[in-house]
């Protein structure tokens, strides 16, 4: 019995793992996976600033269900340059048509350091989530008076 419900929980895990980020395109830039040019790796990480999206690469992705079937995901981001890039990030989960649930959550702010990887993650806040996207926006400049 208890095979069974682990098979079950692997077979669905492997069904998110393939299905992950295949959310519908919005604005902004793709960003390009590092190595592994992955289609499933770019198309996760939406960004609203050209230069920015040059800067960041997806460098590794992964997924898993909880208990109670709700999507969960970590990715490892690298910004390739040295410079410090201040911004806002939010993580969008998506149901099997393409919908988005829970439009509402909010922007967490980071800093991707130059030359380092910065881990998000997130879990779904409904078990009906089949895929995510992640928007990065940078924070504007601030003026100093």
């Amino acid at each position: 019995m208890k095979r069974n419900i682990l098979a079950s929980l692997l077979a669905i895990a492997a069904a998110f793992a393939l299905t992950a980020c295949q959310s519908p395109k919005t604005a902004g830039y793709s960003v390009r996976a590092a190595e592994t040019g992955d289609d499933a790796l770019e198309t996760c990480l939406k960004v609203d600033n050209g230069s920015l999206a040059n800067a960041l690469r997806v460098a590794s992705m992964h997924t898993s269900t909880t208990l109670d079937g709700r999507l969960k995901v970590q990715v490892s981001i690298l910004n390739t340059t040295r410079r410090d890039y201040p911004c806002q990030y939010k993580f969008r989960f998506f149901d099997a048509d393409d919908l988005e649930l829970s439009a509402n959550r909010p922007w967490q702010s980071i800093v991707f350091h130059g030359g380092e990887e910065a881990r998000l993650s997130a879990t779904a806040p409904d078990p009906g989530s089949a895929s995510f996207q992640i928007h990065v926006r940078p924070l504007p400049a601030t003026r100093k008076y």
